[in-house]
C-alpha cells in the first residue's frame, strides 16, 4: 500500500491505475489492507504546508473512497469503508498540532462532499460530524475553518431556521476576521430564506473579495426572481455603485442572470 501511495503522490495522471491497485489488495486482504491505508494517510496528516505532493495525496484519498463506495462486489466492505475512515480521522480533529487539524478537516470535507446523495451515514457518525466540525470552524487557525465549513455544507438543515450548523455558519459569516473563511460560508452555507438577509448584508463587506462572493451566491443559488423588489433595488444599487471593477462586474452578472 506505501509504494502505492509513493507513486501517486507523484503525478494526478497516476491516480486512476494506483486506485485499480489498491482496490485488488482490499479484496483480497481487507483487515490488512485497511491497517496498512491508515499509516499511510497518517504520515501526511501533520503536514501543514501546502505541498503540492500532499495535496496529491489528499485528493488520491479522497478518490479512492468514493471508489470503494461504487464498488459493487466489495459487498458490506464498500458502504462501510469511507464511513469507518471518517470516523478513524474525526478523532484527530483537536490534535496540537495545526497540520493535523487541517489535514482532517480537508479529508473530511472532501470526503462527505464527494459521496453520492444517497449514501447513508449513521446517526451516530453524522452527530459527531457535526460537533466535531463545528468546533472546528472556530479553530485558531485560519484555514482549519475553511475546510471545517465545507466539511459541514451537507450536514444543514435549510428547512429547519434554527439549525445548529446553519446558525454557526451565519455567525460566523458576520464575526470571522478572515476573508477567505467568510467566502468559503458563503460557498456552503446553504441557500433560503433564513440566510438570505445575512448574505446580502455582505455585498457591502469592507473586502471585496468577500463582496463578490455574496453577490455570486446570490446570482448562482437565489437569482433576482427570489428577491423581492427592494431587495433587488438595494442589492444592484450598492454592487453596480462599487468603487471595485470585479464587483461590479459581479453586480452586472447577477443582472443579466
Amino acid at each position: 500500500v506505501a509504494s502505492v501511495f509513493s507513486e501517486a503522490q507523484r503525478n494526478t495522471a497516476l491516480h486512476r491505475r494506483c486506485t485499480h491497485q489498491l482496490l485488488k489488495m482490499l479484496k483480497k486482504h481487507p483487515l490488512e489492507f485497511k491497517k496498512q491505508f491508515y499509516e499511510c494517510v497518517h504520515r501526511f496528516l501533520p503536514v501543514f504546508k501546502k505541498e503540492p505532493a500532499v495535496h496529491r495525496l489528499v485528493q488520491f484519498t479522497v478518490a479512492f473512497l468514493l471508489q470503494v463506495w461504487k464498488c459493487s462486489d466489495l459487498g458490506d466492505i464498500a458502504s462501510a469503508f469511507a464511513p469507518s475512515f471518517i470516523e478513524h480521522v474525526l478523532q484527530f480533529h483537536n490534535a496540537k498540532d495545526k497540520g493535523v487539524r487541517f489535514r482532517v478537516c480537508q479529508l473530511v470535507a472532501g470526503v462527505i462532499n464527494a459521496l453520492p446523495d444517497d449514501a447513508e451515514i449513521s446517526d451516530d457518525l453524522w452527530g459527531e460530524l457535526v460537533e466535531k466540525m463545528m468546533m472546528r470552524c472556530k479553530d485558531k487557525i485560519t484555514v482549519v475553518r475553511e475546510f471545517a465549513v465545507e466539511a459541514v455544507k451537507r450536514l444543514q438543515d435549510h428547512t429547519d431556521p434554527e439549525d445548529k450548523v446553519m446558525t454557526l455558519l451565519l455567525r460566523t459569516l458576520q464575526t470571522d476576521s478572515s476573508k477567505d473563511v467568510r467566502c468559503a460560508v458563503l460557498r456552503n452555507v446553504a441557500a433560503c430564506k433564513t440566510t438570505l438577509p445575512v448574505i446580502m448584508q455582505h455585498v457591502r463587506d469592507e473586502r471585496e473579495e468577500v463582496r463578490v462572493a455574496s453577490l455570486d451566491k446570490l446570482r448562482t443559488e437565489f437569482g433576482l426572481r427570489q428577491l423581492s423588489i427592494s431587495q433587488r433595488a438595494w442589492v444592484l444599487e450598492q454592487g453596480l455603485g462599487d468603487r471595485s471593477p470585479p464587483v461590479r462586474l459581479a453586480a452586472v452578472m447577477l443582472l443579466v442572470g
